[in-house]
């Protein structure tokens, strides 16, 4: 039994999502408790703009909590991608400055592994995380409630608001696929590749 590769598959091959979780389930009882008081108050003919006002802000939370819990999964899934590559590499994952970048990674798997990226199960699920997480980061407006994300062109972008952000969120379980996989594909390849040399 090999402890030092069972402690290795299962701090890599998944995404822990369960810290986020109890954030995103506190954040849609907010939305549900807030949305139910307004639509009480509507249907007792009061104006109760402050109902209105709490809902719109729970609302807002759950655009900006499940947009955490992109960032936070694709941040995992580039470190634990990272270091399912460095390991086989034999190097020490503190020496590997490489492997985030999308270049990168396809360069190596394809160049060292003979592995073709868009080959890994999910890895479309992994891009699409990929392109999301960027735009969160990088094209957001100030308190804007949805994100453009931009494809190869101007017809393929796409527009996530706080619910295709949750139907995003909820394919987390396939980036574990895509890492599993990722891990399987290489660990087949010939020893002979991890040519580097570990150091400390």
């Amino acid at each position: 039994m090999n402890l030092e590769k069972i402690s290795f598959e299962f701090n890599h091959l998944r995404i822990d999502t369960s810290k986020i979780d109890k954030f995103i389930d506190l954040a849609n009882t907010e939305f549900d408790v807030t949305r139910q008081q307004y639509v009480d108050a509507l249907q007792n003919q009061e104006s109760d703009h402050r109902s209105l006002n709490e809902a719109c802000k729970a609302g807002n939370i759950l655009f900006s909590i499940y947009a955490l819990g992109i960032l936070h999964c694709y941040s995992l899934l580039e470190n634990n991608r990272k270091a399912i590559i460095a390991r086989k590499l034999n190097l020490l994952e503190n020496k590997s400055k490489k492997y985030y970048r999308k270049d990168e990674v396809e360069k190596v798997l394809k160049d060292t592994f003979q592995i073709e990226h868009k080959t890994i199960k999910n890895s479309d699920h992994a891009e699409e995380f990929r392109n999301v997480n960027n735009a969160l980061k990088h094209s957001r407006f100030a308190y804007s409630q949805n994100v453009i994300v931009k494809g190869s062109n101007s017809i393929s972008e796409r527009t996530y608001n706080d619910q295709k952000l949750r139907e995003l969120y909820e394919k987390t379980p396939l980036l574990n696929e895509y890492l599993s996989d990722l891990y399987s594909k290489i660990e087949s390849v010939q020893t002979n590749v991890a040519c580097v040399p570990r150091t400390s």
